[in-house]
């Protein structure tokens, strides 16, 4: 029999583990941030050690803890970390407030996962921000790293437009990356559907970094 990895003598309800404010805002939207969390969780193994990087009230951050053996969320807003520890139910997860630019953590991870992270922040800052997270993976570790393809800018909401400080084409993205990580794989993404279709057409762009 597979052992709980839910919190002894915490009650579990859904209300508790799902965001209704955000899915009545935007149900669409709130599907989309967890098909994406649902492919960086399939690629995890159940032994791995994952950080989530800007982790928010930790949606996608608690499907990850599901797929692997521990997972550490942090953010730098401290409300949304407050709001992720009060509804964490799972015995492997955690969740800290705390600077994805210096972050630093005593073991390191098999998996580094940053969605919808890096398009709200100054370039430089999104450089710290990777340059970091592969100073937290382990030798034979790898990142996912999300962020919507500024192609798709034009679409998109006024919430999308006035959030993000810098979005990237696909070019810029790929150099953004390989100034940290020897290998990057990009995948297009539209709503659930990761593929390796025409990057210009993508509205997401979905990053497998060694």
């Amino acid at each position: 029999m597979k052992k709980s990895i839910f919190k002894e003598g915490k009650k579990y309800t859904f209300r508790d583990y799902f965001d209704f404010q955000i899915f009545s805002e935007n149900p669409f939207g709130l599907f989309l941030i967890l098909s994406r969390y649902k492919f960086a969780a399939k690629l995890a193994n159940p032994s791995d050690i994952v950080i989530d990087i800007g982790c928010g009230k930790g949606i996608g951050t608690t499907m990850l803890a599901h797929y692997c053996r521990e997972v550490v969320g942090i953010d730098y807003m401290e409300e949304s970390i407050l709001t992720a520890n009060r509804r964490n139910c799972l015995k492997n997860l955690t969740f800290k407030t705390a600077d994805a630019r210096n972050y630093s953590n005593d073991k390191k991870f098999n998996l580094v996962v940053s969605l919808d992270v890096i398009e709200h922040m100054p370039q430089e800052d999104a450089r710290a921000l990777l340059k970091n997270s592969k100073e937290l993976l382990t030798t034979d570790g790898f990142a996912v790293i999300g962020t919507p393809n500024i192609n798709s800018a034009q679409y998109a909401s006024p919430e999308r437009r006035q959030a993000h400080v810098y979005e990237y084409s696909y070019n810029e993205f790929r150099k953004l990356l390989e100034e940290h990580f020897k290998r990057v794989i990009i995948f297009s993404m539209t709503d659930e559907t990761v593929n390796t279709s025409f990057h210009e057409m993508a509205w997401y762009f979905m990053a497998l970094c060694f």
